[in-house]
């Protein structure tokens, strides 16, 4: 009851604890009291000193119960900042998973032709006499969509096999692509010239004074 009462109230503790304080007051001094008149004696110095001790004992239970309620409501968001974190740690640690998988994906199926740097420039692919585009280049991906890429690497294309759901997922195909795409990311343009280092400020030394 004592619990219902501080709610309600908005945190008034001290109104609380008076009530609480008389109500177990009152239930103790019934008991005692039932229990003196089933008694065949009168009530001794054993009875009053059980009956402060049950009081006591009902008080700083119930003090305690407002008190872990009322630190309740002081904090009310440290429990949903708690959740948010662990949500922010499974996402990010989700997400490096992923790119792990990507890379061995592209390692096993995709490298052997296309290269580690994605330049095509292979043994396998020279024994197999194939032309293939060197993604290092911005402009040689920068006509298709993510999804044209998608579709190509799912159905294959003439010497190259599709990519089966079993050996990458539809989200492993579509960080694939974006890791692919961060090939040209990586490489610096061609033709672009090197940054000139500025030159130096000439410094004037001043004619020694007479």
């Amino acid at each position: 009851m004592g619990m219902r009462l501080l709610a309600l109230s908005g945190g008034s503790e001290t109104c609380v604890m008076q009530l609480t304080f008389n109500r177990a007051y009152n239930a103790v001094e019934f008991q005692t009291n039932s229990c003196t008149m089933r008694s065949a004696t009168p009530a001794t110095g054993g009875t009053e000193m059980l009956k402060r001790f049950m009081l006591l004992a009902l008080v700083v239970g119930s003090g305690l119960v407002m008190g872990g309620s009322a630190m309740a409501q002081t904090h009310p968001h440290a429990k949903a900042g708690t959740k948010a974190e662990d949500q922010g740690k499974a996402a990010a640690s989700a997400a490096a998973a992923l790119q792990t998988k990507v890379k061995q994906v592209y390692t096993f199926d995709c490298a052997m032709c296309h290269g580690a740097s994605g330049d095509g420039k292979t043994d396998l692919a020279t024994s197999m006499k194939l032309t293939l585009s060197d993604w290092t280049d911005p402009k040689s991906l920068a006509g298709k969509t993510d999804d044209q890429l998608i579709a190509l690497i799912r159905k294959g294309n003439d010497k190259m096999p599709p990519e089966d759901k079993s050996r990458a997922s539809d989200d492993e195909v579509k960080g694939l692509v974006a890791y692919i795409r961060g090939f040209a990311k990586a490489t610096p343009a061609a033709g672009t010239p090197a940054a000139t280092p500025a030159p130096a400020s000439a410094t004037t030394t001043p004619p020694p004074s007479n």
